[in-house]
């Protein structure tokens, strides 16, 4: 009986040279994407930092402590990923995270938009209570 994980992907007839190049590109592309997203998700609060310590009134290294936040629950979450994907597989956790993601950002995107028109509108009123007082 042969081992799923050792198994050298030539040895299968159904994958000729066109189809395993392809494979192999599919593969690079996913890696390089999650890579990618990963890495821009994790630094995203140090870019916005300062804009965000201004906005709500942080020290710099309250800010610090800010981007620290966000990252200390991915690193927590990288050795029980492993578990689950060595459980599961990597493509159902790799579906099931970015559909987690996804919708989790749109989510954020959809609070933040609320919070915007939410502010836009209580000016608005405010607006009104000054020109009638």
């Amino acid at each position: 009986m042969t081992n799923r994980m050792h198994r050298d992907r030539t040895d299968d007839p159904a994958l000729d040279a066109e189809g395993l190049a392809t494979t192999r590109r599919t593969v690079l592309l996913t890696v390089a994407l999650v890579a990618f997203v990963t890495s821009a998700d994790n630094t995203i609060v140090a870019a916005a930092a300062p804009s965000i310590a201004d906005e709500i009134g942080l020290t710099t290294a309250q800010a610090g402590q800010l981007g620290l936040a966000y990252m200390l629950p991915f690193a927590l979450a990288l050795l029980p990923a492993g578990a689950v994907t060595d459980r599961w597989g990597s493509r159902s956790v790799l579906l099931v995270g970015a559909l987690g993601f996804g919708a989790a950002d749109a989510l954020v995107f959809q609070g933040r938009h609320h919070l915007l028109l939410g502010g836009q509108r209580r000016e608005q009123v405010e607006a009104l209570e000054d020109e009638a007082a």
